[in-house]
């Protein structure tokens, strides 16, 4: 074989394997080959060692969702702490294990970093933290585990309710002790489409605010029934609702787009009909998170709007 075919050859193996570049160690936590793992470090390559882009073996096996070298990494002594150099696909520099699982709703990658010390409070070169990712896109589970973790309060993880940035939650000026909520609306074409939407919403947002006890009653509305001056009245308006189908997020992935709600939040004291508060409450989730989790935060996100509703009237209302 003449020298030229040799270079040919090789540059093509070269290109192959051009976007994990990097120790062996990066390779096999890439492909979640476990057993290659544990012989590679046994064989003393750097548990730490980065790639060009500055991502480490930990990062790679938490972006692949290889949960088994995720946990056997940490064990070993990697660092969940460690900042990526530069950008990689749609994660800015700066990112960490913990914000690229918290990116894209990976939960259990997040409960694992977090038992081992991972800092909830770094920020990407955006400014945004593992905390503000869930936060925008609504991965409730990963709110809840970020929650629990030592620092949740501090990282914007710990509170009870998660509200999206720019809400007003401050409290209403009265107290409830009762809340009573209509029967969600919507425009026609919303009604059509996505009937089901509307009911699951709804019907966690109820849910939600009886699980957490926020009030001494919570029920769904009596149409012609008076209620007195310790009543809020909720009305709730979905005014844009999209959810990707599962065929195309099957076939288009990410570029399917995302899934959002929109809804119009009125507070209304029950006795007197006076408007308490309007608030606009919008959430979306991250399409390439929903291609990772197979459309499963598509399908979700009526009820994690729900959820979002819930705690909105929790935080500003509530009597507890």
């Amino acid at each position: 074989m003449n020298r030229t075919r040799i270079l040919a050859i090789a540059l093509v193996l070269a290109a192959a394997f051009s976007l994990h570049a990097g120790p062996g160690l990066i390779k096999a936590s890439t492909k979640g080959k476990l057993e290659t793992v544990k012989e590679l470090l046994a064989a003393g390559e750097n548990v730490n060692e980065p790639d060009k882009n500055g991502w480490t073996p930990l990062m790679w096996a938490t972006y692949y969702r290889h949960l088994p070298v995720t946990e056997l990494l940490l064990e070993k002594g990697a660092d969940p702490n460690s900042q990526a150099t530069s950008a990689y696909a749609s994660l800015a520099k700066g990112a960490t294990a913990l914000i690229i699982a918290s990116y894209y709703g990976l939960d259990d990658q997040v409960a694992a970093l977090v038992n081992k010390k991972a800092k909830l409070d770094l920020a990407d070169e955006t400014g945004n933290t593992a905390a503000d990712y869930a936060r925008q896109y609504n991965f409730s589970n990963v709110l809840e585990v970020l929650a629990k973790a030592p620092g949740g309060a501090a990282a914007g993880g710990g509170s009870k309710v998660f509200l999206p940035k720019g809400v007003d939650g401050t409290p209403l000026s009265k107290k409830y002790t009762s809340v009573v909520m209509e029967d969600f609306t919507a425009k026609s074409e919303i009604s059509k489409d996505y009937a089901y939407a509307v009911t699951d919403c709804q019907t966690n947002a109820l849910a939600v605010m009886i699980q957490r006890k926020g009030f001494e009653k919570t029920e769904m509305a009596t149409a012609g029934k008076k209620y007195d001056e310790t009543t809020l009245l909720v009305r709730v308006d979905i005014t844009e609702l999209r959810i990707t189908s599962g065929a195309a997020r099957f076939w288009a992935g990410a570029m399917a787009g995302n899934s959002f709600v929109h809804a119009k939040v009125t507070l209304v004291d029950a006795a007197t009909g006076k408007v308490e508060r309007e608030q606009l409450l919008t959430t979306e989730n991250n399409a390439w998170g929903a291609s990772w989790t197979a459309g499963s935060t598509d399908r979700s996100i009526p009820k994690d709007m729900g959820a979002i509703i819930a705690g909105y009237i929790l935080t500003v209302g509530a009597n507890k």
